[in-house]
């Protein structure tokens, strides 16, 4: 593990430091979700690779082993520095996966990489799989131990269609589906392509916010 020097604030000055999630993620995407749900979060980096893991033909587990790795590899702040005796980090993962082909989808490479991956969308449903690994760590010696874990793994189920006539109006209107698994984009104007969602919205997004709620509070997370 990696450390730094990251003072993590207190919002209230002469009361108990309010507890901060310290999110292993540059995701815009689930730096949005965190804020709209109101969990206080700061970013740290981290220097992992999805090519760490093995997919064994269990995707669920592939991407939490990736959200392992992104963890392991984290850059915390040390323990010297920090306002308090432990800290929660979270770190994430998600993959976009074409159920009849098994087919796995990253960012489109070009245009005509996002019109093939929306055509294929109009075909079936796409499996969206979003693992997650969340740690409390506390001081022991001087240096951060960790001592609970929580992994789990978030399928959502969506149908979205984009009628090949509109892909190039699509793609123009919500630029960031260059920058999306598959080409899809869920919230904004993305929205209006979304005919099924079977699962997890914020999951489908990036980040389980209610199975990251529940999870926090059995750590003992204080929300306000």
């Amino acid at each position: 593990m990696i450390h730094e020097k990251l003072v993590i604030p207190d919002s209230d000055p002469g009361s108990n430091p309010q507890d901060i999630l310290l999110l292993g993620s540059q995701s815009s995407s689930r730096k949005m979700l965190l804020t709209e749900a109101e969990i206080p979060f700061v970013t740290v980096a981290h220097r992992s690779s999805e090519l760490e893991s093995i997919f064994s033909g269990d995707l669920a587990a592939y991407v939490v082993d990736i959200a392992r790795h992104k963890m392991a590899s984290l850059v915390l702040p040390r323990a010297q520095d920090s306002v308090k005796e432990n800290i929660f980090v979270l770190t994430a993962d998600s993959m976009v996966q074409h159920p009849p082909s098994g087919e796995f989808f990253s960012k489109p490479e070009n245009h005509a990489d996002a019109m093939r991956m929306l055509a294929l969308a109009r075909e079936s449903e796409m499996l969206i799989m979003t693992g997650c690994c969340l740690r409390e760590y506390v001081v022991v010696d001087g240096g951060w131990e960790m001592k609970r874990e929580r992994v789990w793994a978030t399928p959502t189920y969506i149908e979205f269609v984009v009628p090949k006539d509109e892909v190039d109006y699509f793609l123009r209107k919500a630029p960031a589906a260059m920058q999306s698994a598959g080409a899809g984009i869920l919230e904004g104007f993305g929205a209006n392509y979304l005919k099924l969602i079977r699962g997890s919205f914020s999951g489908g997004r990036g980040l389980p916010i209610f199975e990251l709620r529940v999870a926090l509070r059995e750590l003992g997370f204080v929300f306000e």
